[in-house]
């Protein structure tokens, strides 16, 4: 009985040991990653500029946003499936009349504020859109190989994009970087007004 004890604990311990190392491991990888940036030895955008990630955190069109839109100003964000900013970018002067029900949607199953194309437009109007930022790709690696493979990005999968992407079809961006873009929110509700008058918009709500 002694003997089949000690093996079990042996066993466990061996077990646990095995555990202990794995999270040491992944751990250390990412505090290897972190802990330049984190202690100074490393700059904030040399950090992002550098690090691998799947999509990036924007910090560079956050960045070029923050340092320009002035008060009374807002951007239309579509960085996040309910239109969120993301932790670089302005909070507030994201949030227009028709995500005022958003955080709702995150913390409760209940029946979403539908919007349509009209009423998109309508607030869009009233808020004075300064700025319009999109994700232009991404990348997966979860593959054998680990390698990077370039991802296609589409709008219809965020709440309210699927209003605005039409405009953003061969607009130049004002600012860009390795996944995102800033476009001018002046030439963007430029072509979403043509694309109100000629009726040719979308027609489900959202």
């Amino acid at each position: 009985a002694c003997g089949k004890n000690f093996w079990k604990r042996a066993l466990t311990l061996l077990l646990l040991a095995g555990l202990f190392v794995n999270q040491a491991l992944f751990v250390g990888i990412y505090a290897t990653l972190r802990l330049p940036v984190a202690l100074g030895l490393m700059s904030t955008d040399d950090y992002h500029a550098r690090t691998p990630t799947l999509q990036g955190a924007a910090y560079f069109v956050c960045g070029y946003i923050t340092e320009r839109l002035k008060p009374g100003e807002h951007y239309l964000s579509a960085l996040g499936i309910w239109m969120e900013p993301t932790y670089y970018c302005p909070q507030m002067a994201t949030h227009l009349g028709f995500s005022k029900d958003t955080v709702r949607d995150w913390l409760w199953d209940k029946p979403r504020h539908l919007v349509d194309f009209i009423q998109f437009m309508d607030l869009a109007e009233k808020s004075n859109i300064r700025f319009v930022v999109a994700p232009t790709g991404g990348e997966n690696r979860r593959n054998d190989s680990g390698e990077a493979v370039p991802v296609a990005i589409d709008l219809s999968g965020t709440r309210l994009g699927p209003f605005f992407a039409p405009a953003l079809d061969g607009l130049p961006p004002v600012f860009a970087e390795k996944y995102f873009a800033v476009y001018d929110g002046a030439e963007v509700m430029g072509r979403l007004r043509v694309l109100l008058q000629s009726g040719d918009y979308p027609k489900d709500s959202r």
